[in-house]
């Protein structure tokens, strides 16, 4: 999927705004030490901003169309980082039945299997549904990845075409889209900083490998600075590359 963004000097302003906050927050969060459990709470935090600025935005303007039985945007692929994917295996762990837990384990590699080093035109391509998804909820929705918080829709209709392969784009909010991707690229940017490797995974393969790991055992080791997750790796560089030429006119992200 591509869309075409254009802002406007006061947006950019607020894009970058939010960009370097989140970066901070990253920064103060590792600030002592580097843990599971700062992590797990560092993404508590930065899902709280992410309401509260989306809440806001959507207070004025144009409000999605997304309601709870609408999955299309199911069908893509979702980038997240390693600290949402502990996020995630620990709510799936304490919160699902063995048995449950299973299924999901085994969907998890199927669909893993599958879809492995697919980009994201070949992800939507597939037609292949999130296997976190069970009878059309999802199974994670408290702890869902930024990806998919900040995802909106202002026509259905739009995203039922971008599955079929009809074509055309996703009619979304440009500012709260801007906002979106400033909060992304701040996080990924602050990891980076700490030094950090595999900054951006593939939510599938990543989880994958969390729960087939002991738990924080694998989240320990990328802690300390281990490319645990090569399997999922997803470059972010051109990510970042592209957040800074969009202060200059328009960008394109994927």
């Amino acid at each position: 999927m591509s869309e075409t963004l254009s802002w406007t000097s006061e947006q950019k302003k607020a894009i970058r705004f939010m960009a370097e906050y989140i970066q901070r927050m990253v920064a103060l969060g590792f600030k002592e030490t580097k843990t599971p459990c700062q992590a797990k709470a560092l993404m508590t935090n930065i899902y709280q901003v992410t309401a509260e600025v989306l809440a806001t935005s959507f207070q004025r303007g144009k409000v999605p169309v997304c309601e709870k039985g609408c999955f299309w945007c199911c069908y893509l692929r979702v980038k997240i980082t390693p600290p949402e994917g502990m996020v995630i295996a620990d709510f799936l762990e304490d919160h699902l039945k063995s048995e449950a837990l299973s299924r999901i384990r085994v969907r998890l590699a199927k669909t893993a299997k599958i879809t492995q080093g697919m980009n994201a035109n070949q992800r939507l391509g597939a037609k292949i549904l999130c296997p976190l998804l069970t009878d059309g909820v999802c199974t994670v929705y408290p702890v869902r990845p930024l990806a998919c918080r900040v995802y909106h829709s202002l026509r259905q209709v739009d995203c039922q075409l971008l599955v079929a392969n009809v074509g055309g784009e996703v009619d979304v909010r440009s500012d709260v889209s801007g906002l979106s991707i400033g909060i992304m690229t701040g996080l990924a940017t602050g990891l980076q900083m700490e030094g950090f490797s595999d900054i951006n995974i593939e939510l599938i393969s990543g989880l994958h490998t969390l729960l087939n790991s002991p738990r924080s055992d694998l989240g320990g080791r990328w802690l300390a600075g281990q490319p645990v997750f090569q399997d999922a790796r997803i470059d972010h560089s051109a990510a970042i590359e592209r957040f800074h030429r969009s202060f200059l006119g328009e960008v394109e992200m994927e």
